[in-house]
């Protein structure tokens, strides 16, 4: 079971945590931690809401990098809610705009370039 355990740590990059008590872990590690049981089993989608929400800059960006190169090693569909919307068109393909309802959505690019979508993205990122 140790042996099991600490490959699954190694997908995130937290073996060395392997011998760490969760009350001791950081806000990243912790987020690290919970990311790799949720690999067990490799799950079709993961759902992640507002995951880095109380990291540092580097924590969201390690977290987003483990995300991104689990989304491609396994295929897998990932879902992650933010208001992040600059992390979000460096790691996603795809994003949809809530208010309510879905305002919009679609590939990056075309969030991007469609003028009435790119003024509701850029909204976003003056409120964050």
């Amino acid at each position: 079971r140790r042996e099991h355990v600490s490959r699954l740590l190694a997908q995130v990059e937290a073996e060395h945590l392997l011998n760490k008590r969760l009350g001791d872990l950081s806000g990243g590690e912790l987020q690290r931690v919970s990311l790799a049981f949720a690999l067990d089993p490799i799950p079709d989608i993961l759902l992640l809401d507002e995951p880095v929400a109380a990291l540092d800059k580097t924590g969201r960006a390690l977290f987003y990098k483990l995300v991104h190169q689990l989304r491609e090693r396994y295929d897998l569909l990932t879902l992650i809610v933010s208001h992040e919307f600059n992390v979000i068109k460096q790691y996603a393909t795809h994003a949809y705009y809530l208010d309510r309802t879905i305002r919009a959505g679609g590939p990056i690019s075309w969030l991007e370039s469609d003028p009435q979508t790119a003024q509701w993205f850029t909204s976003l990122q003056e409120d964050a």
